[in-house]
C-alpha cells in the first residue's frame, strides 16, 4: 500500500489547521490497498487555481477531500457563501463556505482530466475533524473522523479501468511503481476481465 503525503515541519503543524489535515491524512492511510491518497495537490485549469488537501484515487473514481480544522459548532446552509462558527456557547467568527471551495476544485479536476482525455468520476467531501457538530444541511460534509473512510468507501462500484487509473495516478504526481503491485492484485482478484490484453 502506498499513501503519499508531504512532510510537514512542526512549525507548519501549529499553523493554519495543518494538524487537522494530518489527522485526516492519517485516517485515509487506513483505506484498503486499492486506494491511493495524495495530499496538498496543486491543481489548475485556465485561470482557476487551488490546492486539494487530500486527493483519493481508486478503481471507483476520485475523491476531493477539503479539510477545515475549525472547532465547536459549525452552522450554515450548503448554498450560503458564509458559515458561522460557535465556540464555548458563543459566536466566534464567520468562515467561507468550504463546499463552494470543494466544488470549485472538482471543476478544476474535471477540466484537467478532460484536457488529458481522462474519464473518471469525481466526488467531493468536506471534513471538519475537530468540530463538535456541523449543521449545514449537506450530505457531503462530515465532522469527526470515525465515519470518514466508510463514507469514501460507499462509492464501491468499479468505474475505472486499470490503464486509465494508472494514467490518473501518474498525472497527479504519484510514482506508479509504488502502487502498481497493489492495483494489479486488486483488479486480478475482483475484475480480471479488465486486465485482458494488458497482461496478467
Amino acid at each position: 500500500m502506498y499513501k503519499h503525503g508531504n512532510v510537514m515541519n512542526e512549525a507548519g503543524i501549529l499553523a493554519s489547521g495543518v494538524s487537522g489535515e494530518n489527522r485526516v491524512f492519517n485516517t485515509l492511510r487506513q483505506l484498503p490497498d486499492e486506494y491511493v491518497v495524495a495530499t496538498n495537490v496543486p491543481v489548475s485549469y485556465g485561470e482557476n487555481h487551488s490546492e486539494v488537501d487530500a486527493l483519493v484515487m481508486s478503481p471507483y473514481g476520485m475523491y476531493v477531500v477539503e479539510v477545515k480544522n475549525h472547532k465547536g459548532l459549525i452552522e450554515g446552509n450548503c448554498s450560503d457563501r458564509v458559515w458561522k462558527q460557535y465556540k464555548n456557547n458563543g459566536f466566534e467568527r464567520t468562515m467561507r463556505n468550504p463546499i463552494l471551495q470543494m466544488r470549485n476544485q472538482k471543476r478544476i479536476l474535471f477540466g484537467m482530466n478532460k484536457k488529458r482525455k481522462l474519464s473518471v468520476p469525481i466526488n467531493g467531501l468536506v471534513v471538519f475533524p475537530s468540530a463538535s457538530d456541523v449543521s449545514v444541511g449537506a450530505d457531503d460534509v462530515l465532522y469527526g473522523l470515525d465515519s470518514l473512510n466508510s463514507f469514501v468507501m460507499e462509492k464501491n462500484q468499479v468505474r475505472v479501468k486499470p490503464v486509465e487509473l494508472c494514467r490518473v495516478i501518474k498525472a497527479y504526481g504519484i510514482d506508479l511503481n509504488m502502487v502498481i503491485y497493489d492495483l494489479f492484485a486488486f483488479y486480478k482478484k475482483n475484475c480480471p476481465e479488465l486486465l485482458e490484453g494488458i497482461g496478467g
